[in-house]
């Protein structure tokens, strides 16, 4: 039986964005953009907005040229967007969740409905692409 330990990770999902980190955080922080990313007004969109902006704990960290900034929710589901220097319109977004075995709920291994959560908002990719051009503007 192999030991799990509650901060082995898997990564969800990983894109890169053709948008500048700037822009991109600030969609993940500001309330009316977290709105936007949504796409839409339905019962609940409060929620999901405050569950960005004011649930999980932020960090900022640079590495060489590397900036990283990462949300973390109580969970352990850790948001990170991290931009070189070298390439400033170019975000990486990644989400990393803990291994299904360290997850308080037994996973039936079919499908992980917040995994898929997660994917689906993903989108945030396509929303500032389009919204800037694909330039990385404002």
């Amino acid at each position: 039986m192999r030991l799990v330990l509650a901060l082995d990770r898997r990564e969800i999902v990983s894109l890169e964005i053709p948008v500048g980190l700037a822009s991109v955080w600030e969609h993940l922080r500001e309330p009316t953009l977290v709105r936007r990313w949504y796409g839409w007004d339905r019962p609940g969109i409060d929620d999901e907005t405050h569950a960005f902006t004011d649930i999980p704990t932020e960090r900022r960290e640079v590495d060489h040229d590397a900036t990283t900034h990462t949300l973390t929710w109580p969970n352990h589901d850790v948001l990170a967007v991290t931009a070189a220097a070298h390439q400033p319109h170019l975000t990486r977004l990644r989400i990393t969740r803990r291994s299904h075995e360290a997850l308080p709920v037994r996973f039936d291994g079919n499908m992980d409905e917040v995994d898929e959560d997660w994917i689906a908002n993903a989108h945030l990719q396509f929303a500032l692409a389009k919204r800037s051009g694909g330039t990385g503007g404002r």
